[in-house]
């Protein structure tokens, strides 16, 4: 009875962790056309520079009428570099959807960059830096430049999903790309923090590429659901 008892605390306290998420949504649709995201929406340049944001646009949307465009030829040579910060307790699993457009004649590489650390002008750490490279076509993860992961095609002029899982509680992550996967219980913290600091979008003098329905939503994490099967076990031997 107490061992039952026990499991059961294991599995209120994990989904709780999951229960004390901020859950977070945009798909850019309640601003104006051609509007600077920085300082919007909880949006902002990195490191705060109004200069790298990304802006408003309903030249594509998967949900009408506006996207997010980021872009790295925009007018006075400002490169979209823009974040978005989250905040969750360091615990439980979440998962992160996006959807994503690339122009057939897309040029240079735009990079999907996800941070478990991340203060304006203070302390920062990379989990996954996504690179999807025009030049070749592909997807890859790449640290400091170098591929990490396998490959899969970039699929142009047409909208399709990056699918992220977050395990805090596992210090992992996952990462799909219409549909495919990239890469699969790969170390989140990476010598940081047991948190999801931001995302960042970083153009990198590339053309512009479009980003819609952007959400993070708490999940049950591996060891929740571990220790709820052990409670559902414990029920039915009894």
């Amino acid at each position: 009875m107490r061992k039952g008892i026990l499991v059961s605390l294991i599995a209120v306290a994990g989904m709780a962790s999951v229960a004390s998420a901020q859950p977070f949504f945009d798909d850019f649709d309640s601003y104006t056309n051609g509007q600077n995201l920085h300082g919007v929406g909880g949006w902002l340049g990195w490191d705060g520079d109004p200069n790298s944001a990304g802006f408003a646009t309903n030249a594509q949307a998967n949900s009408a009428p506006h996207s997010l465009a980021i872009d790295g030829t925009a007018p006075a040579g400002n490169v979209s570099d823009l974040i978005q910060e989250f905040s969750t307790p360091g615990t439980g699993s979440y998962t992160l959807t996006v959807d994503t457009y690339f122009p057939r004649d897309s040029t240079g590489a735009q990079f999907f960059i996800m941070l478990n650390r991340y203060s304006v002008g203070g302390s920062k750490n990379w989990s996954t830096q996504t690179h999807f490279d025009h030049s070749t076509g592909l997807v890859t993860e790449t640290d400091s430049g170098i591929p990490v992961s396998g490959s899969v095609p970039i699929v142009y002029d047409q909208w399709v999903p990056i699918e992220m899982v977050i395990d805090l509680d596992l210090d992992t992550v996952s990462f799909s790309y219409n549909g495919a996967s990239l890469f699969s219980g790969q170390p989140w913290s990476q010598g940081g923090a047991s948190d999801i600091g931001a995302v960042d979008l970083w153009s990198n003098f590339a053309s512009v590429m479009y980003y819609d329905n952007f959400r993070l939503t708490p999940a049950p994490s591996a060891l929740s659901l571990l220790a709820l099967g052990g409670v559902l076990l414990l029920r039915r031997r009894r």
